[in-house]
């Protein structure tokens, strides 16, 4: 009987579902990732930082843009 419970502790664990963006730092509004974004660019200025909605977790992240990638 200690078998079946196993099993099913380990069949719950297979269908944990990993966020693409776990471990990222999100913003729950547009404008708290524009400002974080303002301040990262003020404290290096050799780099573009770009916002984006996550399709996952519907939050906002910060992305860096390449230089080549501007528009």
């Amino acid at each position: 009987m200690s078998t079946r419970r196993n099993k099913k502790v380990a069949e719950s664990k297979a269908y944990r579902f990993n966020l693409i963006c776990e471990g990222k730092r999100f913003f729950k509004t547009e404008q708290e990732a524009i400002d974080a974004a303002d301040v990262r660019m003020l404290e290096n200025m050799s780099v573009t930082i770009g916002i984006y909605q996550c399709a996952t977790c519907m939050h906002w992240h910060l992305t860096s843009i390449k230089p080549d990638q501007k528009t």
